[in-house]
């Protein structure tokens, strides 16, 4: 945290992790606001991306699966289909998360479906942001 503006009136916290992965070329669809920052990370990082800045809206079922992971007070929520209900879908497993007081969830959207930049900022609309070092997890702080 050394560096960073202290605020002595919130609660400061760090997430950092390392995730390992084999590149591979792919197409990815990002809402036109964070096109920029996105081809430069992809560039920075070495990364064989096609960026392609859409809006089409889901026409389909969410689908999803949850992982707790009690003993550091997380959860990852991974949607594995973007359907039209990914609000509702979201905030309905949010509010079963709500009692387990965790500290934080992070929510991975397949950002190589055609949908996903909407979806994107649709997540930003409910309270989750862009971990700036990476592509695919969106976070919510939770406390």
């Amino acid at each position: 945290m050394k560096g960073l503006d202290h605020h002595p009136d919130t609660r400061m916290s760090l997430l950092v992790f390392y995730l390992q992965f084999n590149d591979r070329p792919h197409t990815i669809y990002i809402p036109s606001q964070h096109a920029e920052h996105t081809k430069s990370l992809v560039l920075a990082l070495n990364l064989q991306r096609n960026i392609v800045v859409t809006n089409i809206a889901a026409i389909v079922k969410t689908t999803f699966h949850t992982v707790i992971n009690s003993s550091i007070q997380t959860a990852n929520i991974a949607i594995d289909q973007i359907g039209s209900d990914l609000i509702s879908a979201v905030k309905d497993e949010l509010i079963k998360l709500e009692t387990l007081n965790l500290v934080s969830i992070y929510l991975d959207i397949p950002i190589e479906q055609h949908v996903a930049a909407n979806a994107y900022l649709e997540l930003e609309s409910i309270g989750f942001f862009e971990d700036p070092g990476c592509l695919i997890f969106l976070i919510r702080v939770t406390s």
